[in-house]
């Protein structure tokens, strides 16, 4: 269970009712990275909701940002979610959610108390910061989501590949993540990187070892370089077909002519 993004998800003016509901019930199952996958018929269990209704709001809350679906890629092969309490960072923002600047801090106000009240407390209570903000603004909120997304990629080629699955993403690999889509021009970038390995024999267990790639190896700034630059290609090349047809010379051939002169051929 998530506390986190389910509170945001409370918080979020955005989301219709049976929304709220679907993403509440996948933010119960979700780890604070959002991964979570519960089956449909768990899902109509905790929403009290049909199949189809179930299934139509999760296609609304895919095409809308919500969440990232990875068909098959959850344990046990239901799918797998990524859940965000609000949309994409390249997503419309709407117009009833306050942009981040624009947040201040309530002013303390009291009505009449009765005569023998005590003193009202001094305290104010600031607001919290919204889930994914940055002292750098909306380019860290891009940056942020766009680090989000090529972990999520990662998960969907390792469900893809037989790689080992990324459970967490700790605050190094965010670092490694964000380094490499510097280096390859962003996510375009990250996706080829990935549609290398998943083409490359070693990668994929096909060596001495039975080694697979993972996310830690792919991130690293040595084996970045070698797979963008075709070290890991497959470099087996097909070999030439050898020919069926016996050459007419030799013993064969000597054979041939001496039957066709004593009129046997």
């Amino acid at each position: 269970m998530s506390v986190k993004i389910m509170s945001a998800i409370f918080d979020s003016e955005t989301l219709g009712p049976t929304e709220r509901l679907i993403m509440l019930s996948l933010a119960d199952h979700a780890d604070d990275n959002g991964r979570c996958y519960p089956s449909i018929a768990r899902l109509c269990q905790r929403t009290g909701l049909k199949e189809r209704a179930v299934q139509t709001n999760i296609r609304t809350l895919s095409a809308a940002g919500y969440i990232t679906i990875i068909p098959g890629g959850g344990k046990g092969r239901p799918n797998l979610y990524f859940v965000r309490a609000n949309p994409a960072a390249d997503a419309p923002r709407s117009k009833c959610t306050p942009a981040y600047d624009d947040i201040q801090t309530p002013h303390m106000t009291t009505s009449n108390p009765a005569g023998d009240a005590p003193e009202p407390s001094g305290t104010i209570i600031e607001p919290s910061e919204p889930i994914g903000s940055s002292s750098s603004g909306a380019d860290g909120d891009r940056k942020s989501a766009e680090v989000q997304r090529a972990f999520e990629a990662y998960n969907a080629a390792a469900a893809q590949s037989g790689w080992p699955m990324a459970q967490v993403l700790s605050k190094s690999r965010r670092s490694g993540i964000a380094a490499r889509l510097r280096e390859c021009g962003g996510l375009t970038g990250w996706h080829a990187a990935l549609a290398k390995a998943q083409a490359s024999p070693m990668c994929c267990g096909q060596n001495s070892r039975g080694w697979v790639a993972n996310l830690d190896f792919i991130i690293q700034p040595k084996s970045f370089t070698r797979l963008m630059e075709g070290t890991y290609d497959n470099r087996i090349a097909a070999r030439p077909q050898q020919s069926s047809h016996r050459p007419q010379n030799g013993p064969d051939a000597a054979l041939d002519q001496i039957a066709r002169v004593a009129g046997l051929g």
